[in-house]
């Protein structure tokens, strides 16, 4: 008697557990077909995503230090494509500074907001494009330096950019920024607060080589030209980045640069702090999500 209870129950919790597992097994494949539908549709949409990390390292030939520092960058841009020429989107910038000379921090530096419009030259046998672009940047409050605070900037920019050749391509950059800045008399101090503007125009040139279908060599030259509230007009800066990127998947890239600092003016006075012949060297990695 007992043997046939036994057997009674347990040809019912196997049935059971059989059932269970089939159940179990059709709803993760349901999801599964969901989640993929929905990634199908993101990919087939005007949205679009990805995401870039990048770390680095800098040399500060002032101090005589091999390295003064080390930072870890993360980019998140989502966009939509209103039409073929049309877009806005938006990106973060998540960092980490490791520094010899301070302390180490981790926070969100900034989220821009931006707009492009491209197409604006008629057809033209060179194949030139020119683009509009515009963009609002929003600081967080702790990318603060002493008492001085920037709190974002509004810059419009027109880009010319063509191909050379069938491996050769360049654009040309002209921007200008009007950032909105507060002083305060202690940092931190939300009752304390000044504006003032500043404007900087910032001109900039990339050359990229595509040495195979996988492989791109570019170098950026950048000068920036800061102007004072109070009209002065001392203040410039110019770096030069050179750097390698391979495409190791379809959605996947990785690369790395080396950018020197040409020139820099900017020294205490709330925007740029970098020593002049200073070196950075990065590493980073690109994924498309969508």
């Amino acid at each position: 008697m007992k043997l046939r209870i036994f057997a009674l129950v347990a040809a019912t919790t196997m049935g059971f557990t059989a059932s269970a597992q089939t159940a179990l097994t059709g709803a993760v494949n349901q999801a599964a077909t969901t989640i993929g539908d929905l990634y199908k549709t993101l990919e087939e949409s005007p949205a679009y995503a990805n995401y870039l990390i990048e770390t680095s390292a800098i040399r500060d030939s002032k101090n005589n230090e091999k390295f003064s520092g080390a930072g870890l960058d993360n980019f998140i841009t989502v966009g939509y494509k209103i039409n073929d020429k049309n877009k806005v989107y938006m990106d973060n910038l998540w960092s980490s500074q490791f520094n010899s000379t301070k302390e180490d921090s981790t926070e969100w530096s900034y989220t821009n907001f931006n707009y492009s419009r491209s197409g604006l030259m008629p057809a033209n046998d060179l194949g030139l494009n020119l683009t509009f672009k515009l963009r609002q940047r929003i600081y967080t409050p702790d990318t603060s330096l002493g008492s001085r605070e920037f709190y974002g900037y509004t810059r419009p920019g027109l880009t010319l950019s063509g191909s050379i050749t069938d491996s050769l391509s360049a654009s040309f950059t002209t921007a200008v920024a009007l950032y909105n800045r507060g002083s305060r008399v202690a940092k931190g101090d939300l009752n304390s607060r000044t504006m003032t503007s500043n404007l900087y125009i910032y001109p900039y040139l990339s050359v990229a080589y595509r040495a195979t279908d996988k492989l791109t060599v570019s170098s950026l030259v950048e000068v920036l030209k800061y102007y004072k509230n109070n009209g002065a007009s001392n203040n410039i800066a110019g770096y030069l980045t050179i750097g390698a990127y391979y495409q190791a998947f379809k959605k996947v890239s990785f690369g790395g640069s080396v950018a020197h600092t040409l020139s820099s003016d900017f020294r205490n006075d709330g925007y740029n702090n970098v020593d002049h012949d200073s070196l950075s060297y990065a590493l980073n990695a690109y994924m498309s999500l969508f």
